[in-house]
């Protein structure tokens, strides 16, 4: 590895689904002429093309080689490049991963500045790696700067701690997808889509409860991974029970009319961010972080249960000038919505050369 002295590395070992994405996008608004490392996994299911110097180590693929690659060969790695790591002032941790926090912790013991994005204050219910969050207080306490995804979840981080860290609220932008989406036209039969990882905390549950007995839509296509045993008797209703790739998501989203989120809790959502960049009209519950993303001029806002999830889509099925209004506040939501990725990448640049 190159020991030259270098200014800011950053960490982004994550393999799959938005957080690798969310690193390289914040890196992309570094400027051109900035210097900068980032360590990446050399499984990350897309390639890392950035103006910096870009690292790829192996990590682990299963909990028995993290437990044993952590406790034996990480530690040796990091001291055999010691002197790469002490070569830096100022590390940047986009969202927690294991090796994120030891690493962190071996630099900050060299009193280097960390900045770390907090995605979430606390695990969701049914998340199946609760150890994650752990992992992040670990690291949370020993940085120098803390960056939040929205207010919701920097009152609820704080609202457990005495600790106060210097912070910073940076909502994230949107990640790319090829192709151009096209204008929604309404319909008195929309498709319904639910995006993204199914975990019983999204209220998926709710959504076919509200679309049980509604002759008023056509389909509803739920996509992604689930992590719960799920069963329906729904006709209407299409699963694809799968991790989703960048053209899926544009298919999806391309195709559908009115995107739903019916979470029961929320931080906040990157689907929100995808719905705003393809402009599709979003009916959203009333939790968490989302009324942040998206407010009443740019969707529907519900309260988490069936009967406020019909009353919302039907709104939209009922009212063709709603639903062509919202799309035209989405449109210009989405010019700005890149600014979010600039405004992460400044604060990372001012902590950098203090």
């Amino acid at each position: 590895m190159n020991t030259l002295n270098q200014n800011l590395l950053v960490l982004s070992l994550g393999t799959t689904g938005g957080h690798p994405r969310y690193a390289y996008k914040v890196c992309q608004c570094f400027p051109a002429d900035m210097n900068f490392n980032i360590l990446v996994n050399e499984r990350a299911d897309f390639k890392f093309h950035l103006h910096g110097n870009v690292i790829s180590i192996s990590t682990f693929q299963s909990l028995f080689q993290m437990v044993i690659k952590t406790m034996f060969w990480l530690p040796y790695w990091v001291l055999k490049n010691l002197k790469f790591f002490r070569s830096f002032d100022v590390v940047y941790v986009p969202y927690p991963h294991p090796w994120h926090t030891f690493i962190g912790l071996i630099m900050s013991a060299f009193n280097k500045k960390i900045i770390f994005t907090i995605h979430d204050a606390q695990t969701h219910p049914g998340e199946t790696y609760p150890i994650e969050m752990w992992f992040t207080n670990l690291l949370a306490q020993r940085s120098s700067m803390l960056i939040f995804l929205s207010n919701f979840v920097k009152n609820q981080y704080f609202n457990k701690r005495t600790k106060k860290i210097p912070f910073s609220i940076a909502p994230q932008g949107s990640i790319d997808l090829m192709g151009t989406f096209k204008r929604k036209t309404h319909t008195n039969k929309p498709k319904l889509l639910f995006l993204g990882r199914v975990l019983e905390y999204k209220g998926l549950d709710l959504l076919l409860e509200a679309i049980k007995t509604l002759d008023d839509i056509k389909e509803l296509t739920v996509a992604g991974k689930f992590n719960y045993d799920f069963q329906h008797h729904n006709n209407k209703v299409k699963i694809t029970n799968s991790y989703l790739s960048d053209e899926d998501l544009f298919n999806l989203l391309n195709e559908a009319d009115i995107l739903v989120l019916p979470y029961k809790e929320a931080s906040q959502s990157g689907i929100i961010t995808l719905g705003i960049k393809a402009k599709i009209p979003m009916i959203i519950t009333n939790v968490g972080g989302l009324p942040e993303q998206l407010d009443c001029e740019s969707g529907i806002i519900c309260e988490p249960n069936a009967h406020s999830l019909r009353k919302g889509i039907l709104t939209l099925v009922n009212s063709p000038e709603l639903f062509n209004k919202i799309q035209n506040s989405l449109k210009e939501k989405s010019n700005h919505l890149d600014q979010n990725w600039q405004k992460t990448a400044q604060i990372i640049l001012g902590q950098s050369y203090k």
